[in-house]
């Protein structure tokens, strides 16, 4: 199964719906470098984008509608060491998740406050008190 990269798209959901068989640039970051990939869409009314960092407040503008995933930092290292997504072994991925996946994104809260822009937010967390009453009404089932 092939992975796909973290997108962030251009044009925005905003603007006035493309012609059909419309080429799209798009462009992810990784840690060392932005990669820019062409795709072509044809008739497509929804994109839906996953990625830690999407709400940033320079990719914001590009949204019409955003969700944050709210998940503890201890959740989610329960549940990267097994899914060894970066290829690592158990160690390595705490460790990696201590010393830079973790560091990166306590900056992007920091900076861009994403939880509190997202229109909606979902309790990811099995953990009581990760989510406040306002957001658990704010999730209809």
């Amino acid at each position: 199964m092939k992975k796909w990269p973290k997108l962030a798209l251009r044009p925005s959901k905003r603007r006035k719906r493309p012609a059909s068989n419309t080429t799209t640039q798009a462009f992810h970051e990784s840690q060392s470098a932005l990669h820019t990939h062409v795709f072509e869409f044809r008739e497509v009314d929804i994109i839906l984008l996953e990625g830690i960092f999407l709400l940033k407040r320079d990719y914001r503008e590009h949204f019409e509608l955003t969700l944050w995933v709210d998940c503890s930092f201890e959740t989610a290292m329960k549940r990267a060491v097994p899914r060894a997504q970066e290829g690592l072994s158990p160690d390595e991925t705490r460790r990696a998740c201590e010393t830079i996946f973790f560091p990166a994104q306590q900056l992007h809260f920091e900076r861009d406050n994403p939880r509190a822009v997202a229109d909606l937010i979902i309790n990811n967390d099995p953990k009581p008190g990760n989510c406040t009453e306002r957001e658990r009404r704010s999730i209809k089932p």
